[in-house]
């Protein structure tokens, strides 16, 4: 009622409306995927209708000094367990910023800032889970917020069974959605099987898989070889993530095409 009440008024600036829309339309499911209660969709959308609208064109680049001093406040946040201050400042950089430069040039530093310190035991590990539940909550909120145009050729994006993996797939789905590609995202991929139903049912040109535990690369490699006997629709398998840092020889293994470690070269 109350996103209703904000949207008849006819004055939210363009990035409150587009999440006024996403709760019009999705209600409750949305909710509940993303993890978020109506009373804080409620602030979200307060403090969104709050700020003034930036064009795209007008966002500033992040600067190396910039990045690093937010990453510091950001990690400082996480560790100390202050999950408010930690989406403030989500909220205000995203706002200033690109996606595809607070991904690369922010993101990407905080989480291996965080597993570093996390293996080194000076932040506690339920501190690390925070931070990377906090950033695959907002990757999710702005995947979900983003326009799905409808093209005659889809992607399906997914991951193997890791946080982090999770991460790096949900940025990819985002930078592609943004580029104005219909992107579908299905998560975490456990069952192979299922997940080549899901192919065959929903027929995209593309399926791309991003893994970062050498361990999972088999799990990429079983879907490649699942994928090339299909006969009747047979989507072109793209994959990546920091796992083919570790096992470059790993590459050649799979039938696909290998799009790079990092989403932002993909």
């Amino acid at each position: 009622a109350y996103t209703l009440e904000l949207r008849g008024r006819g004055v939210l600036p363009p990035a409150a409306e587009t999440f006024a829309r996403t709760l019009v339309h999705l209600a409750y499911p949305y909710l509940i995927e993303s993890c978020i209660s109506p009373e804080e969709a409620s602030r979200y959308l307060t403090l969104l209708a709050g700020i003034p609208d930036i064009r795209e064109s007008e966002r500033r680049r992040l600067s190396v000094p910039e990045a690093s001093e937010i990453e510091e406040m950001l990690v400082g946040a996480i560790s100390c367990g202050d999950g408010a201050a930690a989406q403030h400042l989500l909220d205000r950089t995203f706002h200033s910023y690109s996606v595809e430069d607070v991904c690369a040039n922010l993101l990407h530093p905080v989480l291996s800032r965080l597993d570093m310190l996390t293996r080194e035991n000076k932040i506690s590990a339920a501190a690390g889970h925070l931070g990377i539940s906090l950033l695959q909550k907002r990757l999710f909120t702005l995947f979900q917020s983003t326009p799905n145009l409808d093209r005659d050729l889809s992607i399906l994006v997914g991951c193997t069974p890791q946080e982090i993996s999770e991460i790096d797939a949900l940025m990819l789905a985002l930078f592609w959605r943004r580029a104005g590609l219909q992107v579908h995202y299905v998560g975490q991929v456990d069952d192979t099987e299922a997940f080549i139903q899901q192919v065959q049912a929903m027929r995209p040109a593309l399926v791309y898989l991003s893994t970062a535990s050498r361990m999972s690369i088999h799990r990429v490699a079983q879907v490649g070889r699942e994928m090339d006997r299909l006969t009747e629709h047979r989507p072109m398998l793209c994959f990546g993530g920091a796992a083919f840092d570790q096992a470059p020889n790993l590459i050649r293994s799979i039938t696909g095409i290998y799009l790079g470690s990092k989403p932002e070269v993909a």
